[in-house]
């Protein structure tokens, strides 16, 4: 393959793991979620009020904080990446859409927009994620109760969207 083609397909199949990571979380998949990350990785959720973590740590968190959500969906919009040989870095764009069931009949959703900011690596299987951070924008709709809101919440400091250095 020529240099441009490689380059192509390397962008394409990291596009393939930030679909895979959505499609993973919606349904709650944590096997699939598994092969969306490196073995060691390291995941920050803590804008989330979750912490930077190893990967069985964030697939505890998450289990835990989405169990209230009767669905959920990710959609993963802009995308930019660097390819460096094995290693990349990338700023992928999300809406998150967070439905509960209001116990009345009806549905209230919570949508959340943001970006995570990833260093990915290749390896055998192909490319997977070995550090995400995490950063949400925005909110909008019903917040669970008694989940802390982030600290940008209701403030003008909120976050602007990179690569990782």
């Amino acid at each position: 393959m020529t240099d441009e083609t490689t380059m192509i397909a390397d962008r394409l199949a990291i596009h393939e793991v930030m679909f895979r990571y959505g499609m993973a979380i919606d349904r709650r998949d944590w096997d699939l979620y598994r092969q969306v990350f490196t073995d060691d990785a390291i995941i920050d959720y803590s804008d989330s009020s979750g912490a930077r973590t190893d990967l069985e740590g964030a697939i505890k968190w998450l289990a835990e904080v989405l169990e209230p959500f009767a669905a959920l969906q990710h959609n993963m919009t802009n995308h930019v990446v660097e390819v460096e040989g094995d290693r990349a870095r990338s700023c992928t764009y999300f809406l998150a859409f967070h439905m509960m069931a209001d116990g009345n009949g009806a549905e209230t959703v919570l949508t959340v927009g943001g970006f995570y900011q990833d260093r990915l690596r290749r390896v055998a299987s192909g490319w997977r994620i070995a550090e995400r951070v995490e950063l949400s924008g925005w909110m909008d709709g019903a917040y669970p109760e008694g989940v802390p809101r982030p600290g940008w919440y209701g403030t003008n400091n909120h976050h602007v969207p990179a690569l990782l250095p």
